[in-house]
């Protein structure tokens, strides 16, 4: 049966690698400032009404994003897989007419709403860079 020993501090140190392993001597003051002087730095954040909008709309124009990929992959194998020059002129045109009207659009919603739920967090541009 084994038994169990009272921890000191010595073991409770060696357990717990959150704690200090030496405390400040008595008397010195941290360079740490702390209370009302310190400055906190405010972070905008979304609520969470907001937070859920901008997802879902992050996921619409993600998803879309990646269909008119898909469209303009199979437009693209048409064209050169084809021996018909009608069809492959009109899977060209398509081709060009998709990439200039959805595709970029998608592109830069997703960019927009990927970079404002970014902002909207601790970890976005409120330059901390996430190590807190």
């Amino acid at each position: 049966m084994a038994t169990i020993e009272p921890m000191t501090e010595t073991s409770a140190a060696s357990s717990d690698r959150s704690a200090p392993a030496m405390r400040a001597p008595l008397g010195r003051r941290s360079t740490r400032a702390t209370g009302p002087a310190r400055r906190q730095r405010v972070i905008p954040r979304l609520s969470p009404t907001l937070r859920k909008g901008l997802l879902t709309a992050h996921i619409v124009t993600a998803v879309s994003w990646i269909g008119v990929d898909i469209v303009l992959l199979v437009l693209a194998l048409t064209a050169l897989t084809s021996t018909d020059p009608s069809t492959v002129a009109a899977s060209y045109v398509a081709i060009g007419a998709f990439a200039i009207v959805l595709l970029v659009p998608a592109g830069v919603l997703t960019l927009v709403t990927g970079l404002l739920l970014g902002a909207g967090t601790r970890w976005g541009s409120s330059g901390t860079g996430g190590s807190r």
